[in-house]
Parts: C-alpha cells; structure tokens; sequence
C-alpha cells in the first residue's frame, strides 16, 4: 500500500513506521508518478462531484497564504513565519517534485504554462517523497531559486499553516485544488488563512489595475 501511495512511511534504523495519509495533501500527491489521463478524468471528476465542497470546509485549517517578499514600501516586510525563505532555510531535508494538480490538467488538455517543479516538501515528508522517487532532494539555494522562477511566474506560494510546515506548494489558480476551491466561492476571502491583507493607498492609486 506504501508503494502505492496509499501509505506513508519512515524509516529509523531497523525499523519502518507506517501511517495513514490524508486525500489531500497525501494520497493524491502521492500519485504524481501514476497519474495517467483515466485517473486525471476521475479526480477530476471527484473534485467537481465532492471533493470542492469539502475542501472549501477545510481550507483555513490546511494551508496559509504568504505574500511575495516584496514591497512598494520597503519599510514594510515580511514577518520571519511568514517569511518563505525563512521556512526554506529552517529545513533540514527538502524535496521538490512536480506540481500534481498541474499535471493532472495538463494530462487532459486543460493545463496552463506555469513552472511544474514548484511542491516543496520537508522533514519526514521530503524523505517519503525522496524514497518513493516522487520527487529530488535539493539544498535550500537551489529551492529558493526555484521560489524566485515561482512567485515571477505569478504562482501563489502556500505552506501548510503549522509553524513548521510538512511542505510549501507554488500554485496557480487554473490547476490548484484549493485555489480552484476558492474561485467557486462567491467570497474566497472568507476562506483565506493568511496574516496579510492588500491596501490601497487611494491618494497614490493612479487606477492602472497593474
């Protein structure tokens, strides 16, 4: 089941612990290497069916969302949890792997043109990933690069809202389930777990929509 992606496991020593996984994020990831346009059409289909309305429930206790570290206003920054970097920087082990929602779309035609090696994962889980061959350990430079090609990309970057995150995804909101999630909503705002907020400075607004 474990080779399956319908376990996870980790190893200490001799001896192998193993445990159940959530859908999302854990099964359907667990996936990437398996996805194939037969089970693209079924999640796909899961998700329009069920799958959307139970995570629109789940969103806010799931994954946060971050800003791009930069500012108009450099007198304004990030504070360090929420500081992408700094969650990069903190990780012992990282493994970045294929973007699983964007594959899917892509499968079955519906794919868009953003970067697909964005899923960040840490811990435990990077090792589940790097074992597995779901995705490639890399140091913290090279993911921070790969979050740089990212957040220009216009990705949305998202890590699970513990302090210390299982893993940080770079997504989009043609192919992402949860951002997917929100567009359904008819006040995605509501649904957002973030500790930032967008204001206008209507004195400086010049009306460019930029």
């Amino acid at each position: 089941m474990r080779d399956r992606g319908l376990l996870f496991s980790i190893r200490k020593g001799e001896v192998t612990k193993y445990g159940t996984v959530a859908y999302v994020h854990g099964i359907y990831e667990f996936q990437l290497t398996r996805m194939d346009k037969e089970l693209a059409q079924m999640t796909g289909r899961y998700f329009d069916e069920a799958f959307s309305k139970a995570m629109l429930l789940s969103i806010p206790s799931f994954v946060r969302t971050i800003p791009v570290q930069e500012s108009l206003d450099a007198k304004h920054t990030v504070a360090t949890f929420e500081d992408a970097e700094h969650i990069l920087n903190s990780q012992k082990v990282i493994s970045v792997a294929d973007f699983i929602c964007r594959k899917e779309k892509t499968i079955i035609g519906e794919g868009c043109n953003k970067p697909t090696e964005v899923c960040f994962m840490f811990g435990s889980t990077g090792k589940y990933y790097i074992d597995q061959g779901l995705g490639r350990q890399i140091e913290a430079k090279e993911a921070i690069r790969l979050l740089t090609e990212a957040q220009k990309a216009g990705l949305v970057t998202q890590p699970g809202t513990s302090q210390n995150p299982g893993g940080m995804c770079n997504c989009c909101g043609d192919c992402c389930s949860v951002l997917r999630t929100l567009n359904l909503s008819d006040k995605p705002v509501e649904h957002v777990t973030s500790n930032y907020h967008v204001a206008v400075d209507s004195i400086s607004c010049i009306g460019c929509e930029a």
